[in-house]
């Protein structure tokens, strides 16, 4: 005899998938929270690390700090989506370039992009947090107001480079970096002021 299912059989199946979903869907969106957050927190300390490694002052140059190691938050061209790029600016004209950036352990590529957001066979597609992970606007609070972070031999975090002299822009309070989506969920990343330490300190789902 052919065996089939009856409509109360259907009925109860789709209702368990129902609530099944309506369970999981918050959770995965709080796991690309934390996905989004734990990869740029990455980023900022190998940025910091970076910078511990190479000591970029030179006394022939005396504007030297302006060439340390950074993480710098841009808006995309055309939309607002958002991106990130890792990089020492040897020009110290603040327009980093891909040879200034440094290489993604994760996948051997630039961190870097031109702006127009578009994979490419040369830069790391990770920094494209608009694509990857839907952010659409980036907040800078706390200590710092600039869109970058960046750090000196010792790990210490600068809000500001440019125009200051080479302890100018040392963090004097800790620094919160905001980070929402398009759905107004977010993530605050803080960096402490002398010390340089990351951490996150709060999603919102």
């Amino acid at each position: 005899m052919k065996k089939s299912f009856t409509l109360f059989e259907v009925v109860v199946v789709l209702v368990v998938v129902g609530i099944l979903t309506a369970t999981a869907l918050p959770r995965l969106q709080e796991d690309r929270l934390q996905e989004a957050s734990d990869q740029i927190i990455s980023h900022i300390r190998y940025t910091k690390h970076l910078a511990m490694m190479d000591d970029r002052f030179n006394p022939k140059d005396e504007n030297w700090y302006k060439t340390r190691w950074r993480i710098t938050f841009y808006k995309c061209r055309g939309n607002n989506n958002r991106y990130y790029i890792v990089y020492k600016d040897l020009n110290s004209l603040g327009h980093p370039n891909r040879n200034e950036s440094t290489i993604n352990p994760y996948d051997g590529k630039k961190l870097y992009n031109s702006g127009n957001c578009k994979e490419n066979s040369t830069d790391s597609p990770e920094v494209l947090i608009g694509q990857k992970y839907d952010i659409v606007e980036i907040n800078f609070t706390g200590g710092c107001s600039n869109r970058y972070i960046a750090f000196d031999f010792l790990g210490r975090p600068y809000s500001t480079i440019y125009g200051q002299n080479q302890i100018g822009g040392l963090l004097h309070e800790d620094c919160n970096i905001t980070f929402k989506t398009s759905d107004s969920k977010s993530f605050t990343i803080t960096i402490k002021k002398e010390t340089g330490y990351v951490k996150l300190v709060q999603i919102k789902d």
